[in-house]
This record gives C-alpha cells, structure tokens and sequence, in this order.
C-alpha cells in the first residue's frame, strides 16, 4: 500500500519523473504549488524553511502542501496514516518536489521559456474534474473544488503553470540519456554482460530452522517485566488515528408518501400513453439484404425451396439478421410501407422477396406472429404504479439533495440542514479510515458506511458538511465530529495480549539465541545438520537450497524468496540468520557453493538487461540535471524550521491547526 507513493515521492528519480504528471496530480488533489512569496534571495529566516532563487517557502506553505499531498494519496488507501506517510520519507520527497518545482520554473523563465495564460486555462478546462455530462467546463464545478480544497484559483494556476515549465525543460531531457528519439543501447555490451551474468549466477546452500515454539515457556511475566515491556513497545499497542462523523441518511423510505402516485395521475399516465396500450400484434422475422437482384433471386429460391436462409446466406458471405416482435409501423420505419405490408399480410413461415427496399433488395421469412391483447386502466396500473413511483421517488430526492446542496454552499452547519429537512441525526463510533471500530473487533465494518467514512477522513475540524453516497439508492449528508488521535491502549485494558506477546518475544530471543550458538558451531567448522543436532535435539532437518539468481529477482518464489535473497547477499562458506515471519523463529542459512552465470551466448537476456540499463541511466541523467537546476538558481533549506514543520505534523497525525 505504501510502496507506491514512497516510489512516487522519494524513489530515484521520484522528484523528477512526477513532474511529467504534476498536472494530474494537481487536478486531482488540489495541489496548491508552493504558495510562495517572492523577495530577495537571502538565506531563509527563522520563519522559512527554504529559499530557491527569489522564492521563499514558508512553515505554512509545507505544511499546507504536506497535507493536500497526503490528502490525497489518503482518499487512494485510506488506511494509510500520516505517521506512515512521514516514515515513507513523503515528507522529504515532498518537500524536495516543492523546491525542484520552483527551480524549473525560474531556471526556464531565465532560458526565455514561457506558460501563457491561455495554456493553464486549457489545461483546467480540459480536467475530467471539472468537466459536466456534457463533457463542458463547468465553472460551478471547478468553483465547488476550490472549496473543497481549501484553495483559490491562483494558487491552482500557479502550481500548473509550475507544472508546465517542468514539463517543457524536462522532457526533451530523454530518459535515454540526452539523446531524444534515439534507439540505439547507451549502454556498453560488456558492461551489460556482467549484470546479465549475475543473474544467472547459480547458488548452492542448506537452511535449518530453529522454531520458538520448541523454546520453554519459562516462568509468567512480573508486574514490573511487562510494564517494561509495553513501555517499550507502545507502537505495537497503539490505536491509529480514529474519527467520530455525524450523518443522516436520505432513503427512498424517506419519501414514500411524497412518491405514491394518485389515481388522477395514474389515470392521466395511462392516457398519455394509450398507444402503448392498445392491441397490437408484433411479427419476428429474418432477413438478408443483397445488393444485386439476381443474387437475391437465387437466395430467395433456395430458401422458398425448403432451405435454411440462414444457410443461402452464408452460402453467399452474408450474415442473415433476425427482428423479433416488431409492430408494423416500426418496421416499416426500418424498411418501407410497402414491405411492411406484405410481412403483415404474408402467414408464418412464408418465405418473400426478393422485394426492392431503400438499402438493397431483400428476401425475409416470417417466422413468428404474437398477437398483444389490449389492456385495460386496471390491467396497466401496476405497471403504471411501478413507473411513477420511480419517478417521483427519484424527484423527490433529487430535491432534497438540490436543498442540501444549497444549504453546504451558503456555509449551514449539519445541525441546521437537519433541522431543515427534518432528518435523523446519526453518529458513528470513533472509526479507523477501514470503518474499523477497535473497541468493537467483532462487529464488521458497514459497507454502507464507507462513503460516509471516507468524507469524515477527508475533512478537516471545522469543515462543512458532505454529500455523499449511502448504499445503493441513497444519499447522507455527513459531518466530521471529532478527531481522535493515535493513541496507545491502557496496558490494563489489553494485559493479557500484552502477556501472551511477551512470552513470544521471550521465546523468540531464545530461539535467536540457539540459531547464533548454532552459526558459531557452524562458522568454527561443524556441519550444519551436526551443529543443529547438538544445539537442541528434535529440531526441523536441515533442507537444501538451490536457486539462480535470476529467480530471486523475479520473485516467484513465495516464502522462500527472504532465504533465498539473503542466499545472495552472502560470502561463500559463510553462515547467516534471519528471522521468520510472525516471530516462528530463526532460519540459519549456509552457503555452500558458487556457480558464475555467463550470459554472453543469451542475446534475449543481454538485451532485456541493457534496456533495464539505459533506463537507470536516464533517470539518473534526470535526477542530475533536476540537481543541477536547483544548484544553478541558488537552493538554501532551514533545516531547524524544516524539522519544526515535520515533528508538528508527526505530533498532530493529521489533525487539525
């Protein structure tokens, strides 16, 4: 979940390869640039966090933007915090995305390079955000998004307008290193032979296993050890950040009476629409269309002849296309009158035609006759009961919500539209951002709940309310209550999940314990199988190890992937341990043996592993000339005021100022 954005915001070329997509990201989150202020190029103050150039940054304007980006990546997974956002270094790769993004910006505007007016309004005009059914810009959309948001036209300007000489300096910097176009390898065969060699590296080893199950379970925890033990371990017992959101919901229930249609109106439906009701009969047919009358002489004889049509008509490349329960004026419209005619006076299963149509000539059998008795005002009521009600139970939503809708964009409170509307005000418990409730682990999240969930986590204290989503033919009005931050439980409350993970940590230690004695013996010269066999008699057997490298990196491997990868990572005749998941244990792992790949007689390999090649040293000509960039109009950071910025929002977990 995580791994996506720490790629996008502080991977190798993370910096400069979001530039190619800023304006997305910017359309879609809100991204306000870098809400800077210009001034002199000095060093930054006590109250900035960086200068680039002539443009300063400021606490606020981080902090803003640390928020809107996390915001957003929040509304993709929103089971992900901001203490994990902070540890995934977004953070830093925001802040690096800030500074590189003013950088280009003056750096092209030095080179004369210039983003009109008219540019950045086509940009936001073509935004799918902002665009209504009709696929138009909708000025009340794009107007409803800058609240939202929390922003103002001109800083979304400014960020795409950003985004727009980043674009125009980086992308001539091809990721193939300088050459635009060019589709020759920048990289050396020889230098590719050596990677694409690793990979065929094959490697010889044993892995024993010494489980913490096989450890003794030693005495109970005493008060003093496991208050240690969860002082130290408080992250393990916290409870993310969770949100207490008000709702009322709108149902279809809500408005039954309003949708119950009268007898006048159903009486004035049924004569509106009287033609639907009047005795009709329906005729299904199959017919071929040809070109040429001669053609269709010859289909129409084989078919009056007792043959397929179906048949003729493949006979003579053509498909034969079937019309089931077509009145005849309908089908006179798909043909004419005149072959309308004959098809309604012809008996089933006549073969006619070739008869003259606007299209071609056609040859048709009829192949059923249904004959509709009319219906009555009663006999059409349920039907007509059915199609109002729909009707006027949609409009009498649609009302609501228009009134909702009115009442959030004139700055009403929750408590007032529901006054309003006359709703029932509900409450949800203090919620994860999974709809999870952690003081209720048996109950399971309401799946009509999770839009109303996704609004509460969406918001900030203070915000108005939100139209949202609620089941599958209804609408809530939902309003942030309060924020609970993270917190750890009370070790009275969860001490015996606190006991039971002290006893597997302890068991855990001993098996480390036994696998390091075991790796010693193993290092000092004894056989692996020998050194487990003296170390605790019953433990697992030693299993062998084989794998080419090639394999690891694939990663088709399941569980063994983490063995096999240390497998690599290792001298020959060396021993290692590693830890199983879910605290099972420790693998001790032994090489035994190295084969070196030779890849040069692989021309598919060679040529995937110079690809892979040219690609990082492109990324790597781009991250360089990003550095250089910001080198080139002067780049200053305040680290003290940039640590500031960080521990308060590391401290607040999102909260509101």
């Amino acid at each position: 979940m995580m791994s996506l954005f720490r790629r996008m915001l502080h991977s190798k070329v993370g910096v400069v390869v979001t530039f190619i997509v800023l304006i997305i990201i910017a359309i879609l989150f809100g991204l306000g640039g870098t809400t800077t202020n210009f001034g002199g190029g000095s060093a930054p103050t006590g109250d900035q966090v960086a200068t680039v150039g002539k443009v300063v940054i400021t606490p606020t304007a981080l902090s803003d933007q640390i928020r809107t980006t996390f915001g957003g990546i929040q509304r993709q997974n929103p089971g992900v915090t901001m203490e994990q956002f902070l540890a995934q270094q977004g953070f830093e790769g925001t802040l690096d995305r800030m500074l590189t993004s003013a950088a280009l910006k003056q750096f092209g505007q030095q080179q004369g390079m210039l983003v009109s007016k008219r540019l950045i309004d086509g940009q936001i005009a073509s935004a799918p955000a902002f665009q209504d059914a009709g696929q138009k810009f909708s000025q009340a959309l794009y107007d409803q998004f800058l609240v939202r948001q929390r922003t103002t036209d001109a800083n979304i300007r400014s960020s795409i307008g950003e985004d727009l000489y980043a674009q125009q300096i980086m992308f001539p910097v091809d990721q193939r290193g300088m050459f635009p176009g060019s589709t020759a390898s920048i990289t050396p065969r020889n230098l590719a032979l050596v990677y694409a060699s690793l990979l065929l590296e094959k490697r010889d080893g044993q892995i024993g296993f010494v489980p913490s199950a096989a450890m003794a379970q030693g005495a109970p925890p005493t008060d003093a050890e496991l208050a240690q033990y969860y002082k130290q371990h408080t992250d393990r017992y916290t409870v993310g950040e969770r949100r207490i959101i008000r709702y009322a919901v709108v149902s279809p229930a809500m408005v039954k009476a309003q949708a119950t249609p009268t007898d006048a109106e159903i009486t004035a439906r049924y004569q509106r629409d009287h033609a639907q009701y009047v005795a009709v009969e329906k005729r299904s047919v199959t017919q071929v269309v040809l070109l040429d009358q001669k053609a269709a002489a010859v289909l129409a004889a084989k078919a009056k002849a007792g043959g397929s049509i179906e048949d003729a008509a493949k006979a003579s490349g053509l498909e034969a296309a079937r019309i089931a329960g077509v009145a005849k004026p309908d089908y006179a419209r798909q043909t004419s009158p005149e072959i309308a005619d004959a098809v309604f006076a012809a008996t089933k299963g006549a073969v006619l035609g070739p008869v003259k149509s606007p299209l071609g000539w056609v040859v048709i059998r009829l192949d059923g006759i249904n004959q509709i008795a009319a219906k009555s005002l009663d006999q059409a009521k349920p039907d007509i009961v059915k199609a109002l009600t729909a009707e006027k139970t949609t409009a009498a939503m649609a009302k609501i919500r228009d009134a909702i809708d009115d009442a959030t964009t004139n700055e009403a409170t929750f408590d007032e539209i529901v006054a309003d509307q006359k709703l029932t005000a509900q409450t949800t418990p203090a919620l994860l951002a999974t709809g999870v409730d952690p003081d209720n682990p048996a109950a399971k999240p309401d799946p009509a709940l999770a839009q109303v969930v996704a609004a509460g986590f969406q918001a900030e204290q203070g915000d108005a309310p939100q139209l949202v989503q609620f089941g599958t033919d209804g609408f809530a009005i939902a309003g942030l209550s309060k924020i609970v931050p993270a917190a750890p439980r009370p070790l009275a409350a969860i001490r015996d999940a606190v006991v039971r993970d002290f006893s597997v940590d302890r068991a855990k230690r001993a098996a480390h314990d036994l696998a390091d004695k075991i790796a010693s013996a193993v290092q000092g010269g004894k056989s692996l199988t020998a050194a487990l066999q003296a170390a605790k008699p019953g433990l697992p057997p030693v299993k062998p190890m084989t794998a080419i490298r090639q394999q690891v990196e694939q990663g088709n491997l399941g569980l063994a992937k983490a063995p096999l990868s240390l497998l690599f990572s290792m001298k020959q005749k060396t021993v290692r341990l590693l830890e199983a998941p879910q605290n099972a244990g420790w693998y001790v792992i032994y090489l035994d043996h190295i084969q070196p790949g030779d890849a040069s007689g692989n021309a598919q390999l060679l040529t995937g592993q110079r690809g892979a090649l040219d690609q990082a040293l492109g990324a790597e000509y781009l991250e360089q000339f990003a550095k250089a960039v910001r080198n080139s109009v002067g780049t200053t950071r305040n680290e003290a005021a940039i640590k500031k910025v960080r521990d308060q929002l590391g401290g607040q977990q999102g909260d509101s100022d």
